[in-house]
């Protein structure tokens, strides 16, 4: 359910969900009132309940699943977008001393503080005064971001405020892939664009989302077509040809690598279950 408060969003469950469906994570902080849930990064699984939040710094193409739910006691969650003016702006007047640290993960769990949890909880409050949306809101989105600034993944988004490093550049590369991602890719031209060598840009990518760019665009393409499959009853050589895919078998193959089965499988299959990812 997205919210009268930009960026921000709820979600509900009454039901496990245990095989893990893909998706992609945008870089949010994401809290669960009730339920737990796992999410797969790469080789890493993190598990969190309503004791911690899930912080993202960057795109993730990640499988997540719910553990914890049931009809009279569904799993709720909420997420907020990251704002990175505000986050910058919060960056600039608290004046980190940082220095440049080796690549690190663009995903954590944390606990999830008295203070963090009070505006989540105020910022769901003020969904029932519409009226006080445009002057609070942005006042608690705000101190939410500095609770996450000071807190024990503060260095995370600290490290993506800064203008120079190579996390910067990998976060770039990252957002410059999810624009482009229906164009035909050369990692020696997107190095050459971040001002990085190939085997730098490639090291540093696998650092931060856990896979290679090549393999970081055909998850970005295939989460598309899964997204334009479910959304728009197209048939899959449709969907193969619009997100830039130029072999349907090939489209089919990865596809079915990926998700488990055939792409109209998995489409009758999701219909019938009413699937929605949930974060």
């Amino acid at each position: 359910m997205q919210t009268a408060i930009a960026g921000f969003t709820l979600y509900r469950s009454d039901q496990r969900r245990s095989g893990t469906i893909p998706f992609l994570y945008k870089p949010m902080v994401c809290v669960i009132a009730q339920g737990e849930k796992t999410v797969s990064f790469a080789d890493r699984t993190l598990h969190y309940t309503s004791t911690h939040y899930l912080l993202s710094s960057v795109d993730l193409p990640l499988r997540g699943s719910v553990l914890r739910a049931a009809p009279g006691r569904p799993y709720l969650s909420a997420s907020l977008a990251l704002n990175m003016e505000m986050l910058s702006d919060l960056f600039d007047r608290t004046s980190p001393a940082l220095e440049r640290s080796a690549p690190a993960p663009g995903l954590a769990v944390g606990r999830l503080g008295g203070e963090l949890l009070d505006a989540f909880t105020r910022l769901v409050r003020l969904l029932d005064t519409p009226q006080d949306i445009d002057v609070l809101a942005p006042l608690i989105q705000r101190e939410i971001f500095y609770r996450l600034l000071c807190g024990e993944h503060g260095s995370m988004l600290k490290q993506v405020c800064l203008d120079y490093g190579s996390r910067a550049r990998i976060s770039e590369a990252v957002r410059w892939i999810r624009d482009h991602f229906r164009e035909p890719f050369s990692a020696k031209k997107l190095a050459k664009q971040m001002h990085m060598s190939e085997a730098a840009l490639n090291r540093h990518f696998r650092a931060l989302t856990g896979i290679s760019p090549l393999q970081y665009q055909k998850q970005v393409r295939l989460q598309e077509a899964r997204r334009l499959l479910l959304s728009s009853c197209e048939n899959a050589a449709t969907a193969a040809s619009r997100v830039g895919y130029s072999s349907a078998s090939q489209f089919s193959r990865e596809y079915r690598r990926t998700f488990g089965v055939a792409p109209m499988v998995d489409v009758h299959r999701s219909l019938r279950s009413f699937e929605k990812p949930v974060f």
